[in-house]
């Protein structure tokens, strides 16, 4: 008997057993479904003497120990087969429905949750909430210590947050800096309120992570929606637009969602839309007000305006638009534009005989970019105006924000030989000691400081 398995290439023989008779006849048996595996049995003739009858019992014999083994290992390797693509089943399973950073349950899987949380919450009339937390400023910890330390200190929001949470709990990442709590019973009993204060307290901590002397520390923003009377999505959906209300009243707040949000919402919404329509259509343009010497009314300078024509609901005054502009984003393009055409018109004032100075404002969020002193450097440039005659004004609000990186970057706007102004003084810190540290050639000082100074002895 011949042991064979035939392939693509060739017969390759695998065992053996038993002599090779004289006139003896052959049979084929195949061992397996697919025809590789082949045995070929050589039959005892009638005529053979009682030792090759003996030998090819025992041939016979082998062949079936060798089927035996060949369906085992067939068994075997099948079983081991289906094991194997089980564990990747689930693996697979398991990475499509969790965070790869922090193993969290990702976006699909906390929808699938709330959606049975809140089944529950109806038919057991228990009370649910989401709060979703989004961490304050976290891009600036990727931008100064890099991502694999943003990694870290994400990981260990999660870490914290899970340790502040109860068994029934659920904590998921959205995305990015964003995690979601889905709590139910005993861990909102005392209020949504107390749970989302103590998340916060959490993440108050600072943060050690594997950069030497680096000690992190960060705020969050949480938007809490409750009730049973929707889906997941419409749950996720209130405490997103709860948490913009948060986002919007500054760090480290958190705040209950109201069903008047919705058309606040729906309104901002359609603000930026019509917004980026006004860049694409340039709508918005510039006025000037002039600034005068006192000693001889001269004009030396002026201080450009920003103002939106809509076309349907005539010039929208700046406060209606420009925190818009600066919560999307919008306000870097704008203030590139608005920084041209001031330029511009200063330059053309100059051809006509009238050298005077042009400010132009620029937002916190134009001077934390590293791209701003290059944008005005660009700009002085292309339209050919003296540095001298570009200043840029810059709130005492934003000035203080970051006061080590805002030193820099002043220091490289004023290489460029231009001035630099703070608006509004007297508002926030008010303090001439400390903004000496600034490379200030200008103070302007807020009305409501002066107000009251000609009026009221205390002002004196």
């Amino acid at each position: 008997v011949t042991l064979s398995y035939v392939n693509s290439t060739g017969t390759v023989t695998v065992a053996s057993a038993g002599p090779s008779l004289l006139h003896a006849s052959h049979r084929m048996v195949r061992l397996s479904a697919d025809g590789h595996w082949i045995a070929r049995i050589s039959v005892v003739p009638s005529n053979a003497s009682a030792t090759v009858q003996g030998l090819g019992v025992l041939a016979d014999l082998f062949v079936i120990v060798l089927l035996v083994a060949l369906i085992l290992s067939l068994f075997r390797s099948r079983r081991n087969a289906l094991a194997s693509i089980e564990h990747k089943n689930k693996e697979l399973e398991h990475r499509a429905l969790h965070d790869t950073l922090t193993g969290l349950p990702n976006r699909d899987l906390v929808l699938d949750r709330a959606a049975v949380m809140l089944e529950r919450a109806d038919r057991d009339q228990t009370a649910v909430a989401a709060l979703l937390i989004d961490l304050d400023g976290f891009n600036g910890v990727n931008d100064i210590y890099g991502h694999r330390a943003g990694d870290q200190v994400l990981d260990a929001v999660a870490q914290r947050l899970l340790a502040s949470l109860g068994p029934s709990d659920t904590l998921g990442r959205m995305g990015g800096d964003e995690f979601v709590v889905l709590a139910e019973g005993p861990s909102i009993a005392a209020g949504t309120d107390v749970l989302a204060a103590r998340l916060l307290r959490e993440l108050a901590a600072p943060f050690e992570i594997l950069t030497p002397g680096a000690d992190i520390r960060i705020s969050a923003c949480i938007g809490i929606a409750t009730g049973t009377g929707g889906g997941a999505e419409d749950l996720l959906r209130d405490a997103d637009t709860a948490l913009n209300e948060a986002k919007s009243n500054g760090k480290g707040r958190c705040t209950v969602f109201e069903p008047e949000m919705h058309a606040t919402a729906q309104t901002r919404l359609n603000l930026q839309v019509e917004l980026r329509l006004a860049i694409e259509q340039g709508q918005f343009f510039l006025v000037y007000q002039p600034v005068f010497r006192l000693s001889d009314v001269v004009p030396v300078g002026v201080e450009a305006l920003l103002r939106w024509r809509h076309p349907l609901r005539g010039v929208i005054p700046p406060l209606d638009f420009i925190p818009v502009l600066e919560e999307t984003g919008m306000i870097t393009e704008v203030g590139r534009e608005v920084m041209r055409l001031a330029c511009e018109q200063a330059k053309e004032w100059e051809r006509r005989g009238l050298p005077i100075f042009v400010a132009v404002n620029a937002s916190a969020i134009q001077l934390e970019s590293e791209q701003f002193s290059s944008d005005v450097h660009q700009v002085l440039e292309d339209t050919g105006l003296d540095p001298s005659r570009l200043t840029i004004e810059i709130t005492e609000s934003a000035l203080m924000r970051d006061a080590h990186d805002t030193v820099r970057r002043l220091a490289t706007l004023k290489a460029l030989g231009i001035r630099i102004a703070i608006d509004d003084f007297g508002t926030g810190y008010s303090s001439l000691a400390y903004l000496r540290q600034f490379p200030v050639d200008v103070l302007k000082i807020d009305r409501s400081f002066v107000t009251a100074m000609t009026t009221s002895s205390g002002g004196m």
